[in-house]
Parts: C-alpha cells; sequence; structure tokens
C-alpha cells in the first residue's frame, strides 16, 4: 500500500526554488519535461548506462585549494551537462563516491533517443578527453532497466536500478586514468565507430561468467549499414519521376537540393536507395551525426574528404595539403 486507506490523500509535490533560482539550475531537461507534466510512472525499458568517477580529490585540494577544485568540478557539470544534453543524453545524478564523486549519465530514459550507445560512448569520451585537470575513469553498458521515481513524494528521484546499472559501474571501476571500458554488446550496437582495444575477459562482482568489454579511444565517425534484404522496391513512382526530373535538369547543369521528410519507418532511406541504383551517376552517400551538430561545416568536411578520397580520420593539416594539391591541378584560378 502507498498508504494506510483511511489515511489522508497524499498531497501533490510541490516544486521549491532553492534560494529562490530557478529550478532549470538544478534539473536535467529532460527531468524537468516529465516534472512539468506531471508524469509518475515507471517501466521496463532499455537505457544505456554511462558512470564517470572523478578520482584524487583529497590529494588535489592539498596541492590547489578548495576553492580550485570547486571551479574545476563545476567545469565537469558545465561540460558533462552541455554535451549530454545536445544529444538527448541525460546527467540524472551525481553522487558521492571514494575519494571524489561520480556522474550518472543515461541515454534511453527518461526519453528513448536513437543510437543511445553511440550518442553516450560519444559523451562520456568527449567528457574524458576535454577535462584533463581532473582524475577521472568511465564505464558504459546497455540493457534493460528499472526507471522511473523511488522515494516519497515530499522527497522523490528519478533513477535507473538494475544489473545494466551494476555493470557500468563495475566497468568504470576497472578502467585506469583517462580510461572508458564499455561492455562489448554496448560498442556492438553503436552506430558510432570508435578506436577500441579488445580486453581480456575479467570477473567483477555480481558476475558468474567473465565479462567482454572494450577500451574506447578516438571518435572515428558513423558507422555504414546497410540494409541486410533486397526484396525489391514498389511505389513511390510519383516521388521517382520527381527525382528524375531533377536528375535530367542537373545533367544540363541546372542542380538541386532535395529533402525527403516523413516520419520514421516510412521508407525514406529505401527511396533514396531505389532512385541511387537506378541513376547513371556516381553518388555519394554521407550521414549526419547529432552529435556534430553545432560543428560548422561539419557535412563540407565529409563531401570533401569523400570525393577526394582523404581518409576521414586524417590529420586536419595533411587533408588541407591535398586539398590544396587538388585545387592547384584542377583549378588554379
Amino acid at each position: 500500500l502507498k498508504r494506510s486507506p483511511d489515511a489522508d490523500p497524499v498531497p501533490p509535490p510541490i516544486a521549491i526554488a532553492a534560494d529562490g533560482e530557478p529550478p532549470e539550475r538544478f534539473l536535467a531537461p529532460a527531468i524537468r519535461t516529465r516534472i512539468e507534466a506531471g508524469v509518475r510512472e515507471a517501466e521496463h525499458r532499455h537505457v544505456t548506462v554511462g558512470f564517470v568517477h572523478v578520482f584524487g580529490l583529497d590529494d588535489l585540494i592539498d596541492s590547489v585549494g578548495a576553492d580550485e577544485v570547486l571551479e574545476r568540478l563545476d567545469r565537469l557539470v558545465r561540460v558533462a551537462s552541455q554535451r549530454a544534453d545536445d544529444v538527448g543524453v541525460c546527467l540524472i545524478a551525481t553522487d558521492i563516491a571514494g575519494d571524489g564523486t561520480k556522474l550518472i549519465l543515461t541515454a534511453g530514459a527518461p526519453d528513448a533517443i536513437e543510437d543511445g550507445a553511440g550518442n553516450m560512448l560519444s559523451v562520456v569520451r568527449a567528457v574524458l578527453d576535454e577535462i584533463d585537470d581532473l582524475g577521472m575513469h568511465a564505464g558504459v553498458c546497455a540493457g534493460h532497466v528499472f526507471a522511473g521515481e523511488v522515494g516519497a513524494p515530499f522527497r522523490a528521484v528519478y533513477t535507473v536500478i538494475g544489473d545494466t546499472v551494476n555493470l557500468s559501474a563495475r566497468l568504470m571501476s576497472k578502467a585506469g586514468p583517462r580510461e572508458l571500458y564499455a561492455h562489448t554488446p554496448t560498442v556492438e550496437q553503436s552506430d558510432v565507430v570508435f578506436q577500441t582495444e579488445i580486453l581480456e575477459p575479467f570477473y567483477v562482482k555480481g558476475k558468474s561468467r567473465p565479462i567482454e568489454a572494450m577500451a574506447i579511444g578516438d571518435r572515428l565517425g558513423i558507422r555504414e549499414r546497410s540494409n541486410a534484404l533486397d526484396v525489391g522496391f514498389v511505389g513511390r513512382r510519383a516521388e521517382l519521376d520527381t527525382l528524375d526530373d531533377l536528375l535530367a535538369s542537373a545533367k544540363e547543369g541546372h542542380g538541386a537540393c532535395v529533402s525527403i521528410t516523413a516520419d520514421a519507418g516510412v521508407g525514406k532511406s529505401r527511396l533514396v536507395e531505389a532512385f541511387t541504383k537506378s541513376a547513371d551517376v556516381v553518388s555519394t552517400r554521407l550521414t549526419g551525426e547529432s552529435f556534430q551538430a553545432e560543428q560548422a561545416y561539419f557535412m563540407t568536411r565529409l563531401v570533401l574528404r569523400r570525393v577526394l578520397g582523404i581518409d576521414p580520420r586524417e590529420d586536419p593539416v595533411v587533408a588541407g595539403e591535398e586539398l590544396t594539391r587538388v585545387v592547384e591541378r584542377a583549378a588554379p584560378d
């Protein structure tokens, strides 16, 4: 029972701002939206969980002072929050940990997102790389969890509970300084490709079998995925005719840009694939990345490197030198 049958009804929770500060300062956007909408249901769902442990704070306070440590921690939380918000990942909590603190992030709860594994790995790797003045290590794992509010009406918290959460924390504890360990199935689910190192299977608390994991390095780009079945294409004649007309016009020197929009699963990718297969042209396929949404000219870089045969992982200076040679050869004016 939530309460005794003859007790007074539980009053609704009251939102209180600390010292007059707006709640936006203390709640992640997804959590705040959930509260404002009055959503209270708990559920089981597939979620990617990330843990970042900040350690060595006692010695750091002795060497640089408490105020400096506070500034570094503040910057850490700001960077982690911004990186997470940009791609739909949620920084749901911070907590006290051994000789420091830890950040707990979720992708897929409270809100479902595309490629939760890839976005979580990208966010955690970026935090480890951008914050270089704190000792940190991290772990990531995807799986089913219980997600929802726990606690009393006067003090509730949104959290995730389950074996996935525990394994993510265990992976974090195994990682060395500035390392990110991820469960191998989680890495395989990711649409984002990283430099990886396969680790020797190891045992963790609560598991009877050794865990297969990878050390996650630099982010390399998006994985190319193809349709598993080629069952032919039927219909969409009007759309194909429009694309054919625009292609004919482009061959005469009048280019165009076409935007194809529809709900998920309607067949946008299949339409593009059917058109490019039938068109007598060389096509280049590029995939936008939500994690790079704020990076200027990101798609232009992908186009140039793909067309010029420059490895996407090539150093920018080397890639620029190759681009210069191409321009001098093809269009020196």
